[in-house]
């Protein structure tokens, strides 16, 4: 069990998949809401290797409009599943899908993109950012915030903007459009 930080769901707990994932941080949950702070309110949020859905419940918890989850793993989805009838929030859309193959599908752009794989995956950090210009998936003033520990490679030369986060062994790299 993990308890959402802030907001409309503040202390609420949602379950977490046993096996197939390491949420993220409460010390670092809050942050990522701080920072985005001025960009949640109605915005549109995308959740790439949702897990749990912290980051997009937390995200929905503070104001955002609406949040889509994408995960691969049938454990984490029915988790999500279970943590949005336990939230009875109706305002997401849950993707059981490889991240490429949801990107391919998806045709709104997004406000904030969450970017939280597994850290083994090192190559996409480099490929998603990409894949969200190249689809035009981001709104022009669009936050991607990508977790990771140790070092990665990440296209920055293609966003305005980039600023890192520090918390222990986890980073926030936080690229504006």
């Amino acid at each position: 069990m993990l308890k959402l930080v802030s907001g409309k769901y503040r202390s609420r707990s949602i379950d977490v998949p046993p096996s197939v994932t390491v949420p993220t941080k409460n010390m670092v949950r809050t942050a990522i809401g701080n920072a985005l702070m001025e960009d949640l309110r109605g915005a549109d949020v995308l959740d790439l290797f949702a897990g749990s859905g912290a980051l997009g419940f937390e995200s929905l918890s503070r104001g955002a409009k609406h949040c889509t989850f994408v995960d691969a793993s049938k454990e984490a989805i029915d988790v999500l599943r279970k943590n949005q009838a336990t939230l009875k929030e109706t305002n997401c859309d849950i993707i059981f899908a490889d991240y490429k193959d949801a990107l391919k599908r998806l045709k709104t752009p997004f406000d904030i993109v969450y970017l939280d794989p597994p850290y083994k995956m090192k190559e996409v950090y480099l490929e998603v950012p990409k894949m969200l210009l190249e689809l035009n998936l981001l709104t022009p003033n669009a936050a991607v915030v990508l977790e990771y520990e140790g070092e990665i490679e990440a296209p920055v030369d293609l966003y305005s903007f980039s600023k890192v986060y520090n918390y222990g062994r986890t980073h926030i790299l936080l690229l504006r459009r």
